[in-house]
């Protein structure tokens, strides 16, 4: 009996396409969390500069009046 023929080799196209895949899936979750992260950041700081006006305005009031 002759040896069976190797089976063909595969193509590893639709690999690499899933790895291109998974890495653009990764580089755009991560750019998601920076730019959530900077959103809470400069919310914080917007809060805290509110905030810090009301306490002003409420001393400045608080001398006038006295």
């Amino acid at each position: 009996m002759p040896a069976a023929a190797p089976p063909p080799r595969r193509s590893r196209r639709n690999f690499w396409i899933f790895v291109a895949a998974m890495v653009l899936a990764v580089l755009g979750g991560g750019a998601i969390v920076v730019l959530a992260r900077r959103a809470v950041e400069e919310h914080r700081a917007e809060q805290g500069r509110v905030e810090a006006e009301s306490v002003g305005a409420e001393r400045a009031g608080a001398a006038g009046a006295r």
